[in-house]
C-alpha cells in the first residue's frame, strides 16, 4: 500500500470495509446455495442454476454469473484479508486477529459450498504458504486447523462437496480432463496455423 501513499489507519479502514463486504457476500452465498435466490437480478431462481454436483441445491454465484468466477474472486479476497490479519501488530485493534478471521468464515463456507475444485487446491496451497512463511506460527496453525475443521465437517455432511473433492482423485475424471485439454490445445494450434496462413503476406 505504500505506492498508494496510505497510512496505517487508512489501510485498516479499507481492510475493515472489505471485510464487511465479504461477510455480507458470504452470508448471501450460503443463502443462495440453499434457497437459490438471486436478489441482485430480481429473477428469483431463474438466474441460479443447480450446483455442480446436482445435489439438490443451487450454485453459489454471488453477484457473478458462474460459480467458479465467484469462488476464484472470493478466494483472492480471503487470501488478502487473512494475510492482512496475520500481519496485524496492533493488539488493541477492536477487530483483532481472530475476530477479523471469524468474520471471514461465512465467505469461506460459501466458497466451499460453491464446489469449485480448483479453488480447493488453491486454498490448500495458501494455507501451507501461511504455515511455512509467516513468523506467527501459532496463529497460522490455529487458522489452518480451524479452516480444515470447517472443511472436514462440510465434507462429511454435504454429499455434493464430498463428491466434488473425491472427483479430483478419480482416474476416469483425470483422464477425461486430460483428453479435453489435449483436444483444446489441438484446436488452438489448428486455428492459429490457419490464421497465420490466411494473413501471411506470402499467401
Amino acid at each position: 500500500f505504500r505506492f498508494l501513499n496510505l497510512g496505517k489507519q487508512e489501510i485498516n479502514k479499507a481492510m475493515n470495509l472489505l471485510l464487511i463486504v465479504c461477510f455480507v457476500i458470504g452470508v448471501y452465498g450460503i443463502v443462495q446455495y440453499f434457497l437459490g435466490i438471486d436478489f441482485v437480478r430480481f429473477m428469483g431462481r431463474d438466474s441460479v442454476y443447480p450446483s455442480p454436483s446436482y445435489d439438490g441445491h443451487y450454485a453459489v454465484i454471488g453477484f457473478f454469473n458462474r460459480h467458479h468466477t465467484f469462488a476464484i474472486s472470493s478466494m483472492m479476497s480471503i487470501s488478502l484479508l487473512a494475510t492482512f490479519a496475520l500481519l496485524k501488530e496492533d493488539k488493541h485493534d477492536k477487530f483483532g486477529k481472530f475476530t477479523f478471521l471469524a468474520l471471514l468464515l461465512p465467505l469461506v463456507i460459501a466458497v466451499i459450498l460453491s464446489q469449485t475444485r480448483i479453488v480447493y487446491l488453491a486454498a490448500f496451497a495458501v494455507l501451507i504458504f501461511w504455515l511455512v512463511f509467516f513468523e506467527s506460527k501459532k496463529t497460522s496453525l490455529v487458522l489452518l486447523l480451524l479452516w480444515l475443521m470447517i472443511f472436514t465437517i462440510i465434507f462429511f455432511t454435504n454429499e455434493g462437496v464430498s463428491n466434488r473433492v473425491l472427483s479430483l482423485f478419480a482416474a476416469d475424471g483425470f483422464s477425461s480432463r486430460w483428453t479435453i485439454y489435449n483436444v483444446s490445445r489441438s484446436e488452438e494450434r489448428r486455428v492459429g496455423k490457419e490464421c497465420r496462413s490466411r494473413w501471411s503476406p506470402y499467401h
